[in-house]
């Protein structure tokens, strides 16, 4: 099965940028945002667990004592320089301290095929904000490809993905194999458009929370973004709320979508 993933998927100007950041990130924090902007629509029919500065996750946030931080050798990330640093070690453990915003510059997701996030990364209920992707990634999301990895608790709020070709997408990863999604939300907006395709392993395989789950856990996870797929060709790929597609060995559990589903398809297959 992870073969045939790997085949898919300048002083006063700098100063004005970083205060128009940080006014982006108060505003995306506080501000209600309307539906077509990536609003976390809460309804009283699921539980939602308050994370520390607001994040709703459907469990409660697994805490993590200092005792285990050390004994471990967790790393604190509080910022996204933090964030982007996870590169230089895919196989540490990784914990948020507060929320992040992601405005300004555009993200490259962690990992891919050929060095994956083999790590665990606890959000403990933080949010990261703003998180954008106009560059054609085989493999998009916070993270692009996970493996023998656990990502838990983290929120996204304000998603903006954009690719245009074949590829593997998701809020929180682009590919999850052999690993553990678990309470996770994303909120915001994915698209993907593609041309004609050459073979079936060109497909785009696009879910709110995991393009790819393959002998994976997803859990407690929801997806209120809007997801918009379209292909030239007449063949449809596969979308999902949650995941665009899971192998027979992926577990989904205690997991929703609310975020509206459009796909649409070409003419013939080339």
């Amino acid at each position: 099965m992870q073969s045939t993933i790997r085949k898919l998927v300048s002083i006063s100007i700098v100063t004005i940028m970083i205060v128009n950041i940080i006014l982006t990130c108060v505003v995306q924090a506080t501000h209600v945002l309307e539906p077509a902007e990536g609003a976390i629509s809460i309804s009283s029919d699921y539980p939602h667990y308050v994370g520390p500065k607001g994040g709703r996750f459907i469990a409660p946030i697994d805490p993590l004592t200092d005792a285990i931080i050390k004994a471990e050798g967790y790393i604190e990330i509080s910022d996204r320089a933090g964030l982007e640093a996870i590169k230089n070690n895919l196989n540490g453990k990784y914990y948020l301290s507060d929320d992040i915003c992601l405005s300004g510059v555009e993200w490259i997701p962690i990992g891919d095929d050929t060095a994956p996030f083999r790590g665990t990364f606890d959000g403990r209920g933080y949010v990261i904000y703003n998180l954008a992707i106009m560059d054609d990634y085989q493999y998009a999301g916070l993270f692009g490809y996970v493996e023998n990895a656990m990502v838990k608790n983290v929120g996204l709020v304000g998603v903006t993905i954009s690719i245009s070709i074949s590829s593997c997408v998701g809020g929180i990863c682009g590919v999850a194999s052999d690993s553990t999604v678990s309470n996770c939300y994303s909120a915001g907006k994915i698209s993907t458009s593609y041309p004609s395709i050459s073979s079936y392993s060109d497909y785009s395989y696009v879910g709110g929370i995991c393009g790819v789950a393959s002998d994976s856990t997803v859990s407690y996870c929801y997806n209120t973004g809007n997801i918009s797929v379209s292909s030239t060709t007449s063949s449809s790929p596969c979308v999902g709320g949650i995941c665009g597609y899971m192998s027979d060995g992926t577990m989904i559990s205690y997991c929703y979508n609310t975020g509206n589903i459009s796909v649409s398809c070409g003419s013939s297959f080339s």
